[in-house]
């Protein structure tokens, strides 16, 4: 499977989770930027989304904010979300991962709004609530979404087995001049994180993302 179908493959998949997401009554609103912070992941599969639907004058913009801010503490996961998988079914211990969401918003903000909006990861597409995050400080999602975006992670990192993962700004420079740091490898799934009373829910979503044509 070339890169081009893996990017149709990966397209289809936000179009059914925003179709998921569309049925929720969340208190996302535009300008809402709280949970939009240095810390999000991504795979090297959503970052080549990114920068291929980007102009070379909106490339070099998009390096020179990264550029920028590269220095600063973000999230550094220490094992993808298929191995976190595996780990659990086998009984062992997860490592521990340091995440603050006061090391700083995202760097492609602009005046409250993301820049590049239409091609957001997944992750950041993932992050909802049914609460102001303001408000509470978290993330108000209910444990049905919280399976329902588990699965998507796993089957995004499934398609681009191959390729890796890691924070947005270090998969974003690794793909426009190879400086990023701290990627990891991505692996196929072998067992999904699906809590057992969410299963026959998530039944019509697994149909769905097993027979995407492209």
């Amino acid at each position: 499977m070339d890169n081009g179908q893996k990017q149709a493959i990966l397209r289809e998949m936000y179009r059914i989770h925003e179709t998921f997401t569309a049925e929720l009554n969340l208190a996302c609103k535009e300008r809402c930027a709280d949970c939009c912070t240095r810390n999000v992941t991504i795979t090297t599969l959503e970052g080549m989304n990114i920068i291929q639907n980007l102009s070379s004058e909106e490339q070099e913009g998009l390096l020179e904010q990264l550029k920028q801010s590269k220095n600063g503490k973000r999230f550094h996961p220490a094992i993808t979300v298929n191995e976190m998988a595996d780990r659990c079914a086998d009984g062992r211990e997860l490592p521990e991962e340091q995440l603050n969401p006061d090391w700083g918003g995202c760097s492609l903000l602009d005046d409250g709004r993301c820049s590049i909006y239409s091609l957001r990861p997944f992750e950041c597409r993932a992050f909802v609530s049914e609460r102001k995050c303001s408000e509470s400080g978290i993330a108000d999602m209910s444990p049905l979404t919280v399976n329902v975006n588990n699965l998507f992670r796993q089957y995004i990192e499934h398609i681009d087995a191959a390729g890796m993962s890691g924070n947005l700004t270090d998969v974003l420079l690794s793909l426009l001049d190879e400086s990023g740091t701290g990627l990891l490898s991505n692996r196929p799934i072998s067992v999904l994180m699906i809590d057992p009373e969410h299963q026959e829910k998530l039944e019509g979503i697994m149909e769905e993302l097993n027979t995407i044509r492209v």
